[in-house]
């Protein structure tokens, strides 16, 4: 077994669209704004992006600009908002990849105004603070920002602010949400009236699962797209479906006796003679390390529990007295297993943290793991002979992605159709991949023909376009 199959994230783009449209029926009439950020969530923010467009997303929401200008080289030409700060030369390139940004203070809307072209004005969003205590200005400050915004070279697309407790139902808390939606009302009517084409934005995936008058003309949704219930309860409360299922394999089957340890500082004693198994995931992978002696596994289709100390790269299960399990198994460690399933909720609740950090792990801004992903569909797994181009590598393959090579980013690619200039619909065929009319690969679109997968198992972030190998998986 390769180094790239220690773990593999299994990402269903069904769920993506199902999840989608979900979000789109709760937030009607307001349109949806899917959220990608960090590589959509670690789950691949172009494949995401696309799946949840064809869910009746209308508009992309990013943090950075080479999140924005990832999406533009993959082809997609919706509205995509990037919601964190620029500086510098950032705000140039936001503009040159069409996309539209956040500001909150008048000297942002004077880059912005600075650096647009004479024909084209930066499209904006201005960003109140009704009580996040982040990013936005408070109420006293709402003024100046608009009449800075106001100048030529600028055009306000947009005014949001950010809710946080929306996902917070019950407590000293729970009341915070309406205070703030009672701010944003009163700070955004006087700038709508100046800016009549901005659309008003609030609702996050709480904010519009919860109703309650917060989907004013576009909704942000992140966590719910990805099937994660940000009240923490079954992702099925709401009709929303898991989109990732994380698996490994047991490396190492070992006997203990009563009283023997696994793992550093001997945390966990084995309290009778019991087999574990080792499994080559650890906390560099995004399994948390204060799952130590609390989580659990799913092996041979049953729960197991995480024994000992997570370690960087191996955590132990416990697979009892009577166990069969040998080396090569499956190991799930969210999703599925025949019967039994593990959510994210259930993760982060044993991480005593919201549901949002069971998946986070898997963020690939910040650093490549060892593991792979692979996009599935409704109807069979994404790619093959057509495969997803990172941001500094390209995919070259015939038939299968174990022939695959790495190429630049703009090099023609060889397919069994012959060679083609790039670009690739979606077949109509499984194994039939059809050139499409885009000058480069980098707006290529994968095809439904058989499984690929993308793997970057070191390095830095493809999704910052950093160094960060990327190499074929076989199998």
């Amino acid at each position: 077994m390769s180094e790239a199959q220690r773990a593999t994230a299994w990402i269903d783009l069904g769920a993506i669209r199902h999840n989608a449209g979900v979000l789109v029926a709760a937030a009607a009439p307001a349109e949806l704004m899917a959220v990608v950020k960090a590589g959509g969530y670690g789950h691949g923010a172009v494949p995401v992006a696309r799946a949840a467009l064809d869910g009746g997303a209308r508009r992309l929401a990013v943090a950075t600009v080479e999140e924005a200008e990832e999406l533009r080289a993959a082809g997609l030409d919706v509205p995509i908002l990037v919601m964190g700060p620029l500086v510098g030369g950032e705000v140039a390139r936001a503009l040159a990849a069409g996309a539209e940004f956040a500001v909150w203070t008048p000297e942002m809307c004077t880059a912005a105004a600075a650096a647009s072209p004479p024909d084209r004005p930066a499209r904006v969003h201005i960003g109140l603070d009704t009580g996040m205590g982040r990013l936005g200005v408070r109420a006293e400050g709402v003024t100046a920002v608009a009449d800075a915004a106001a100048r030529p070279g600028i055009e306000v697309v947009g005014i949001m602010t950010h809710f946080a407790t929306a996902d917070v139902l019950e407590g000293d808390e729970s009341g915070f949400f309406a205070e703030q939606l009672l701010r944003f009302r009163a700070s955004s009517m006087p700038l709508r009236d100046r800016f009549p084409r901005a659309r008003l934005h609030a609702a996050n995936s709480a904010a519009t699962l919860r109703g309650q008058g917060a989907a004013f003309d576009v909704v942000r949704c992140g966590i719910a797209l990805y099937g994660c219930n940000p009240f923490g309860d079954h992702p099925s409360a709401h009709s929303l479906r898991p989109a990732m299922r994380w698996s490994s394999y047991v490396a190492v089957v070992k006997w203990l006796n009563s009283r023997e340890s696994a793992g550093y500082g001997r945390t966990w004693r084995a309290a009778r003679g019991t087999t574990i198994a080792v499994v080559p995931v650890g906390y560099a992978d995004g399994y948390a390390r204060n799952l130590s002696n609390r989580g659990q596994a799913l092996v041979g289709g049953r729960r197991v529990p995480v024994v000992g100390a997570i370690s960087m790269d191996q955590l132990t299960v416990d697979l009892g007295p009577e166990a069969r399990d040998a080396v090569g198994d499956e190991v799930v460690l969210l999703g599925t297993q025949g019967s039994e399933e593990i959510t994210a909720e259930e993760m982060a609740a044993g991480e005593a943290r919201p549901c949002r950090i069971g998946i986070s792990g898997h963020s690939t801004r910040h650093g490549c793991v060892s593991r792979s992903l692979r996009w599935t569909g409704v109807d069979g797994w994404w790619g093959a002979d057509c495969a997803m181009p990172s941001s500094g590598v390209g995919w070259s393959t015939s038939t299968s992605p174990s022939t695959a090579t790495p190429v630049r980013p703009h090099a023609r690619w060889p397919r069994h159709t012959g060679r083609a200039g790039s670009g690739c619909r979606r077949a109509s065929a499984p194994g039939a991949c059809t050139a499409g009319a885009s000058p480069s690969p980098s707006t290529s679109r994968p095809c439904r023909a058989g499984a690929w997968r993308r793997t970057s198992p070191v390095g830095t972030s493809p999704s910052t376009r950093s160094r960060c190998r990327w190499r074929p998986v076989r199998g």
